[in-house]
């Protein structure tokens, strides 16, 4: 009779999947990294950059590019840095071996943010210094003064969130291997009582 060990083995897989699937929702709970869209027009010493010019962001390791239009316009820089740990990080901005006297800070949002139009940049090859942001440090406190508050930015679950840690692998996969197992015991039960 073949109708227990079917039931065994299907309800034991059902429940090993089951428990494999637990991983994708505690996945999706966490909040996504979200990208930032730049566009405008690239100015070499103060002319249009020459169409086909490309033009690159860089964030810590990160970096994407796309090429300039007629007149220098240039468009669809999507900066979207694969996590969390770029947080923070200056935006630089680059034409060939130029750098873009502006420059940006990748922050998280509550959602994509787009700063495609008139987000012009301005390269010199003159032997011009180019001057950079910087970023300022803030004032230390004062003795007895309220220590600062810091505000979370809302975020909503989204696709391109950090992958679980590895301990969390380790839990979910030694779960489904005792259902699995626990299964196989129940099937060897059944066939025992039967035969």
């Amino acid at each position: 009779m073949q109708l227990p060990l079917r039931s065994a083995v299907t309800s034991a897989l059902l429940s090993a999947l089951a428990a494999i699937g637990l991983l994708g929702v505690v996945h999706a709970q966490e909040p996504p990294v979200y990208p930032v869209l730049y566009g405008g027009t690239a100015y070499v010493d103060g002319q249009p950059a020459p169409e086909g010019a490309r033009v690159t962001a860089r964030v810590g390791d990160y970096q994407v590019s796309t090429l300039t239009e007629r007149r220098g316009l240039y468009r669809n820089l999507l900066v979207a840095p694969p996590t969390k740990a770029y947080y923070l990080m200056p935006v630089t901005f680059h034409l060939e071996d130029l750098t873009a006297q502006e420059q940006d800070v990748f922050l998280a949002t509550g959602g994509p943010t787009f700063k495609e139009v008139g987000y012009d940049l301005h390269f010199a090859r003159t032997g011009h210094a180019i001057p950079t942001a910087t970023v300022q440090p803030a004032p230390s406190p004062t003795p007895g003064s309220p220590p600062p508050t810091v505000q979370p930015t809302p975020t909503t679950p989204g696709h391109d969130s950090p992958s679980p840690s590895p301990a969390l692998y380790a839990v979910v996969v030694a779960g489904a291997v005792l259902l699995v197992v626990g299964g196989l015991l129940l099937w060897r039960n059944v066939k025992k009582s039967q035969g």
